[in-house]
Formats: structure tokens, sequence, C-alpha cells
């Protein structure tokens, strides 16, 4: 029992000589820094660079993307800037001072450049917050990371949405120092560190790069911008299913105005109905775009010309009924059914019987039925067999008495319409995606 109440009393003696000891080098680090400070900034002047020719070396650090807006044609990021150069004047033997080798000193203490985004939307003036301290070292090299959130300018190129490569920039500059006096550059091998940056949904990084670039802000001075390069490619599998897949289906749809039968009265209706769709979606399209004429997105030329088609759709379906309708009194004209033969062998028809008389000859019922019964035998036809043969009906000397009425007419119209739209949409969609997935994987 006394040997464990020695043990006890030995532990809480090591306790409290250690909470004394921790406590002492507390006050000597203390009593160490603030010393240090007082030596380091009596006399000194923040607002004198530390070299007649200061070099300062900057880093991006790419922390996140928060947006790219194609209507005001502006990125915002959040980064950091590793910013380091070298103060003369703020150096110290570390030994003298208990191995401190650094020290944290406010930006208002010293001399910071003053480093400003030209392209800043929002407001624009030197980087960094008051708040934000910066480390010396005992050599007198300076370490700053100022954290900030740009929103800067950036020529936004429609011409491939929603399957576009955006390549934003952002300017930053030493202000009031020309090159001789204030030396800006950049890490030439790794100019953007993207350790700590997070994906964005919309947005995937592919390319980032940085210049240099020298110019004339007169009085004979150079001076020098850093222009960052971040290349960006937008993920299009949210708008496939949310907007190229309905405009595909819409397209379809279109053309199914022509396979609706006259004797539903649902033709005008439905032609409308679908355009009115297209007239959303372009409005749609146009709200996220900006307001520019130098460019001009592919989405919406073709946009466009399917509205114009769905437009020359409606009026030829206002013809098809309107020739459904005439007064089956009134004969057809030889061109019409011309046309018509032309055009029920493009569509796969299979037309009307012929009864076929010598010039001048007169018919009864009875012998034009015989005759038409006789001439009834199915042909494969082509268009080019057909307009020959109409030719040849109307040069020789044989007349071509046509049982083809006006709602046979309509009828074979429409079936001609089908499938010339069909394929003139089919055609054009697959222009369009195969023009944009090219330009899409090519920028890879």
């Amino acid at each position: 029992m006394a040997n464990r109440t020695c043990v006890n009393m030995v532990i809480h003696m090591l306790l409290i000589m250690q909470a004394w000891l921790l406590c002492e080098c507390s006050v000597q680090f203390t009593n160490t820094s603030t010393n240090l400070r007082r030596v380091l900034l009596t006399d000194y002047d923040a607002q004198v660079r530390p070299a007649l020719k200061t070099q300062v070396s900057l880093q991006m650090v790419l922390v996140s993307l928060n947006s790219i807006d194609t209507a005001t044609q502006s990125m915002s990021v959040n980064c950091l800037w590793f910013t380091t150069w070298r103060d003369e004047r703020l150096t110290w033997n570390s030994n003298q001072y208990n191995g401190t080798d650094f020290l944290a000193l406010q930006k208002t203490e010293v001399w910071t450049p003053p480093l400003v985004v030209s392209n800043e939307m929002n407001k624009v003036g030197p980087i960094g917050q008051e708040g934000v301290p910066l480390r010396v070292f005992h050599d007198g090299k300076m370490l700053w990371i100022p954290p900030t959130r740009l929103e800067t300018s950036c020529t936004i190129d429609i011409s491939n949405y929603p399957f576009d490569v955006q390549a934003c920039i952002i300017n930053i500059t030493g202000w009031t120092y020309a090159t001789d006096e204030l030396d800006l550059h950049t890490d030439p091998d790794k100019p953007i560190t993207l350790e700590l940056y997070s994906a964005h949904g919309e947005w995937e990084l592919t390319h980032t790069s940085a210049s240099l670039s020298d110019f004339n802000g007169g009085f004979n001075k150079q001076y020098r911008d850093i222009q960052y390069s971040l290349t960006f490619r937008r993920r299009w599998q949210y708008y496939g299913l949310t907007l190229l897949l309905p405009l595909i289906l819409s397209s379809c749809l279109m053309t199914g105005v022509f396979a609706v039968p006259v004797e539903s009265g649902e033709k005008i209706g439905y032609s409308l109905t679908v355009l009115l769709s297209f007239t959303v979606l372009l409005t749609l399209i146009s709200d996220s775009l900006p307001a520019i004429s130098t460019r001009t997105s592919a989405l919406q030329i073709y946009l466009t010309l399917v509205m114009n088609l769905g437009t020359l759709i409606t009026f030829l379906t206002t013809l098809v009924l309107w020739l459904y309708y005439q007064d089956d009194k009134k004969p057809l004209a030889h061109g019409t059914l011309l046309l018509y033969r032309v055009m029920a062998g493009c569509a796969s028809v299979k037309p009307k019987s012929r009864t076929v008389r010598p010039q001048g000859m007169v018919l009864e019922d009875s012998d034009i039925s015989r005759t038409t019964s006789s001439m009834n035998t199915p042909r494969t036809k082509t268009c080019s067999t057909n307009v020959s043969s109409a030719w040849s009906d109307k040069g020789g000397k044989h007349e071509v008495a046509e049982d083809v009425t006006w709602q046979d007419f309509a009828k074979c119209l429409d079936a001609f319409f089908l499938r010339v739209f069909t394929f003139i949409f089919i055609a054009v969609t697959v222009v369009f995606l195969g023009v944009m997935y090219g330009t899409y994987y090519a920028s890879t």
C-alpha cells in the first residue's frame, strides 16, 4: 500500500513539472517573439519595397469552380495565391532567438506586392484581405497565401452549345510598379496547382496554362501581366436527356402529321401543337445564351431550321386538306394526274387503275368496267417509269381515263410528304449531332 502511494506521488510530481516546463516554454516563446517583432519592425517602412528590383513569384492554387455564366459571360472561381519574395530588412539569426526560424506578421505591418486582377467584374483592387497574415522566415523569405473569390470576364463561345469548350483567362498584374521595379513571374513547370481542386458537376477542367505578357504603360515603362488560362469542357449528359432527346423526339413527331388520316379532323391541331413545342424549346435555349451576334449556336440554327420546316409542314397540311375536300365532279387536270403517278411511284403507293382507249372512242359503263378489270394487273413501277408512261400516254394515239379522285390525290400527297420530310429530318439531325460530337471529342 505504501509503495502505491509513493508511485502516485511520483506521477503527480512529474505531471506538475511537465506543466511548469510547458508554461515556461510558452512564456519564453512569447517573450522571444515579442522581442523579435520589436527588433524587426523598428524603423521598418512598409511603404517602401525591399529592393531596387524585387522579384515576386506567384503560383495559383485552384480550389473550386463556382460557375461559368454564359448569359453574363463571366467565370467565378475560388483560389489561393502562393506569393513569395525576399525582404532583406527582415532577417535574423535564429540561434539568438531560441531557434525561432519564422514569424507571423500582418499584411499592414510589412510591404506586400500590390497584385490586381485586371479583368475582375465586381470590384477591382489589390488581392488579399487585411486580416490574412503572412510568414517571415529568418533568411528574409516572405510567404503570403491570400484566399480570393474571383468573378472575371470570360469570352464565351456558344458555337457548339451544349457540347462547348470554354477557355477563360485570369489577368493579374503588379499595380504601379514597372518590370524594372517589380519582376513578376511564375513557375514555368507548374504555374497552377490542382491538389485542392474539387470537381464541378457541370464543367470538366481539361487544361491549365500560364503566360507572361509585357505591355507599354506609358512614360517608357514596361508592365507585366500573368495570364492564367483555364479550359473547361461542359458535361453534356444532363443536356442530352433534358434538351436534345426531347428535341429529336419532337422532330420525329412533326413528320407524323402526314400519317394522321384526314377524316380524323386532327391534322392541323397536331401540327400546330408540335410547332408550339419547338417554339418553347427555342425560348428556353435563348434565355441561357448571351445576346450577342458575333457567335451563333449550332443548336439555335438547328432549331430555327426545324421550326421553319414545321411551318412548311403546316402549310402543306393545309394544302392537303384543301385538296381533299375539293368537289368530286371537278376533274383532275392531266398535269395533276402526271404528278399523282410520279408521287405514287416515289411513295410506294399503288396507283389507281387506268382505262386506255383509242382517241375519240366513247365507251359504255359496262365496257369501262371490263376494260378496267383487264388493265388492273399489279406492276412494279418507279418514279422514272411513271413519268415516262404518263408522257407516252399523252403523246400517243390513246387517251387515258384514270379513276383518280381528289381524295386519292390528297392521300398520295400525305404519303409522299411523309417520306420526304422524314428523310430531311433524319439527315439534318445526323449532320448536327455528328458535327457536335466531332468537335466535342476533338477538344480532348
